[in-house]
C-alpha cells in the first residue's frame, strides 16, 4: 500500500459515530478526524504516527467542518485515481491495483459523482434540464457500472473490433457493491430475513458480526438500512424540494423512520417521475451529484451528518458482503459468502450480464456463466 489512499479510505470506517448517531447524538468532527488516524494504524501498524498524521494534516489540517472533511478526502482521492477522456473518467493505468484496494473501503460511484460534481456542477433541479445533464455527464460513465477500468488505446481497440469472450464466470457473487447497496436499501426485511438465518446457522458468519462491531447483529443491520432509506428521503426532500433538513429532523428519523419512505423507489423519482426507466447507479448519481453541490455551497452540517450516517452504514453492510484487504485465507472468505447478504442482487442476472458489457460499443461476444448449485 502506498501513501495516496492512506488516511483517506478510512473516512467512512467509523463504528464509534455510527453508534453515536444510533444513540441519538452526533458526532464531534474531532473524534472522526482522530478515528481516521486510529483505523488506518490499525489497518498498517507498520508506520510510525508521523507519517499517518502528516498524511492527515495535510488534507484536513483544522478543518471544523465535517461536510468540508468529506469533500476534502474524496477530491484527494479523485485528483490521485481519476481521469478525464473526453465525457468518460478513468482510472489511471499505473495505478489500477490500487484502485482495485481502495473500493473495497470506498464507494467508486461516490467518487465518480463528485468528479462528475466538480467538472460539470451538480444535478439540476429545473426538470427540463435534467435528462440533458444525464445524458451528458451520467450515462457515458454508468452503462451498467460504477467500476471504471485504466484507458488503453490498444485493449479498446481490440474490444470495439474484435470483443471479448469470458469462458468461465460466477454469476452469483458477482454484482458490484454499488448495486447490492441499492438493492440492500429498497428490500431491507427481505435482506434481514437471509441475514438471520444464515447468523443462527453459522458460528463463522457471527463471528464476523463481531469482527466488525461488538455486539452487531443481523436486526442491526436491518434498522440502520431503514433508517438510510429514510435519511435519503429526507436529504431529497432538502435537494429538490428545499424543505429545510435539521439534525433534529435527521436524530428523529433515525429514532422513528417515517412509513412515507418505506418504499423500494428511489426518492428522487418523486421529483423526476420521468426517469423512472433510468439504472439505479444513474438515479443515485444524480442524487449524490447535487448532494456533494450544496454541501459544498451551503456549509450545511445538518446535511453533512445527514450524508455521513448513510455512508457509515454502506460501508459496514459492505464488510459483510466483501472480502476486506485486511482479511487473509479462505475461512476469512467463507464467512463473506455465508453472510447471504448478496442473495436479493444474485437474483438479477440480466444486471450481471449487463455488467460486463460496460460500453456502448457491446464488448461481450461469449460469456459462459456458471448458476450456485445451492439456491435452486
Amino acid at each position: 500500500m502506498t501513501s495516496s489512499s492512506l488516511i483517506c479510505r478510512q473516512i467512512f470506517r467509523n463504528p464509534t459515530a455510527l453508534l453515536c448517531y444510533c444513540e441519538g447524538r452526533l458526532p464531534r468532527t474531532d473524534d472522526v478526524r482522530r478515528n481516521m488516524y486510529l483505523e488506518e494504524w490499525r489497518s498498517e501498524p507498520q508506520y510510525p504516527d508521523h507519517f499517518l498524521k502528516n498524511r492527515l494534516n495535510s488534507i484536513v489540517e483544522k478543518e471544523s467542518l465535517l461536510g468540508k472533511i468529506i469533500l476534502k478526502v474524496l477530491d484527494d482521492l479523485c485528483e490521485y485515481f481519476l481521469d478525464w477522456n473526453h465525457d468518460r473518467l478513468w482510472v489511471k493505468e499505473e495505478y489500477f491495483d490500487e484502485w482495485q484496494d481502495l473500493i473495497t473501503y470506498i464507494s467508486p460511484l461516490l467518487l465518480i459523482s463528485r468528479k462528475v460534481q466538480q467538472e460539470a456542477n451538480g444535478c439540476p433541479i429545473d426538470p427540463d434540464m435534467v435528462e440533458a445533464y444525464i445524458n451528458r455527464w451520467l450515462f457515458p460513465n454508468l452503462i451498467h457500472s460504477a467500476l471504471p477500468h485504466p484507458y488503453n488505446p490498444l485493449i479498446e481497440k481490440i474490444i470495439r473490433h474484435e470483443g471479448l469472450i469470458d469462458l468461465h464466470c460466477h454469476l452469483n457473487g458477482s454484482p458490484e457493491f454499488d448495486y447490492v447497496w441499492l438493492d440492500q436499501l429498497s428490500k431491507p426485511f427481505e435482506l434481514y430475513k437471509d441475514l438471520r438465518d444464515s447468523y443462527f446457522r453459522s458460528p463463522n458468519v457471527r463471528e464476523l458480526y463481531e469482527q466488525i462491531e461488538p455486539s452487531l447483529k443481523p436486526v442491526s443491520i436491518w434498522k440502520r438500512l431503514k433508517q438510510s432509506r429514510a435519511v435519503r428521503g429526507l436529504i431529497c426532500n432538502h435537494l429538490f424540494y428545499d424543505r429545510y433538513l435539521t439534525a433534529q429532523d435527521f436524530l428523529q428519523e433515525l429514532q422513528e423512520p417515517s412509513p412515507k419512505w418505506n418504499t423500494s423507489l428511489h426518492p428522487i423519482l418523486d421529483y423526476f417521475p420521468f426517469l423512472e426507466k433510468c439504472d439505479e447507479l444513474v438515479l443515485e448519481a444524480a442524487y449524490l451529484t447535487r448532494l456533494f453541490e450544496v454541501i459544498e455551497e451551503t456549509n450545511n452540517e445538518d446535511l453533512a451528518h445527514s450524508a455521513y450516517f448513510s455512508r457509515l452504514v454502506y460501508t459496514q453492510v459492505m464488510q459483510l458482503s466483501i472480502q476486506q484487504t485486511r482479511q487473509k485465507g479462505f475461512d476469512q472468505f467463507n464467512k463473506i459468502a455465508g453472510t447471504e447478504s448478496r442473495v436479493i442482487s444474485d437474483e438479477k442476472y440480466k444486471r450481471t450480464y449487463s455488467q460486463v458489457n460496460p460500453t456502448e460499443y457491446g464488448d461481450i461476444v461469449f460469456l459462459e456463466g456458471r448458476f450456485c448449485a445451492k439456491r435452486y
